[in-house]
């Protein structure tokens, strides 16, 4: 994720490589799935994000700052390999196919 905290939530999803399960490919299908998602899973993410930044619920990630899907990114990057930053025994959370890490 972006450590700069200098962007907004739309530019920082929209960057390449940002979000691996989101970003699989060019932009413009990038934004297309951010204007054409349907109402009902829009609110539906709205309302987790929301109860999530606001601290409305607890945090089922326990403090995570990263995730990614480690099978689409070895898929996806070159040699099969993970990011230097990965680390197996920071996971905190696997949910299906993600797994969310701390710094």
């Amino acid at each position: 994720m972006d450590r700069s905290g200098d962007d907004g939530i739309a530019e920082v999803i929209l960057k390449p490589w940002q979000f691996s399960c989101f970003n699989d490919d060019y932009a413009l299908a990038r934004k297309a799935r951010l204007t054409g998602i349907d109402a009902i899973r829009w609110e539906r993410a709205w309302r987790c994000a929301c109860s999530a930044y606001w601290k409305l619920v607890d945090d089922p990630t326990q403090g995570a700052t990263f995730y990614l899907n480690p099978e689409l990114t070895r898929q996806i990057r070159p040699g099969g390999t993970l990011p230097s930053w990965y680390d197996a025994r920071r996971v905190t959370l696997r949910e299906g196919k993600h797994e969310f890490l701390t710094a």
